[in-house]
C-alpha cells in the first residue's frame, strides 16, 4: 500500500515538474519581452530627453508662459476697460436724456417772460 501512495506522488510530482518545464519557457519568454521593451523605453526616454535638451525646450517653454502670463494681463484689462465703458456708456445715454429734458423745461419756462421776440 505505501508503495502505491509513494509511485501515485513520484507520478504527481513528474506531472507538476513537467507542467512547471513547459510553462518555464513561455515565463521566461515574458521575462525577456518585458526587459527588451524597458531597455527600448529606456533608449528612447533617453534620446527624447537628449533631443529637447539640445534644443533648450526649457527656456523656449518658460518664455511661452511668460508671454501667455502677460497676454492674459492685457486681455483681463482690456476686458475691464471694455466694462467700464460699457457701464459708463449706459448712464450717459440717461444722463443726457436727463440733460436735454432739463434744457427744453428752462427754454419753456424762459418763453412767457421773453415774450415774441425774433
Amino acid at each position: 500500500m505505501w508503495s502505491q501512495v509513494s509511485q501515485s506522488l513520484h507520478e504527481s510530482m513528474a506531472r507538476v515538474i513537467s507542467r512547471i518545464a513547459t510553462l518555464l519557457p513561455g515565463i521566461l519568454a515574458f521575462i525577456l519581452a518585458v526587459l527588451f521593451f524597458a531597455a527600448i523605453a529606456w533608449v528612447l526616454a533617453w534620446l527624447v530627453r537628449t533631443l529637447l535638451n539640445a534644443i533648450r525646450i526649457d527656456e523656449r517653454l518658460a518664455r511661452a508662459r511668460n508671454l501667455s502670463d502677460e497676454l492674459s494681463l492685457l486681455t483681463n484689462s482690456g476686458e475691464r476697460i471694455a466694462q467700464r465703458i460699457e457701464r459708463s456708456a449706459i448712464p450717459d445715454r440717461t444722463k443726457q436724456a436727463a440733460q436735454s429734458s432739463v434744457l427744453a423745461n428752462r427754454l419753456d419756462a424762459l418763453r412767457p417772460a421773453m415774450g415774441n421776440v425774433r
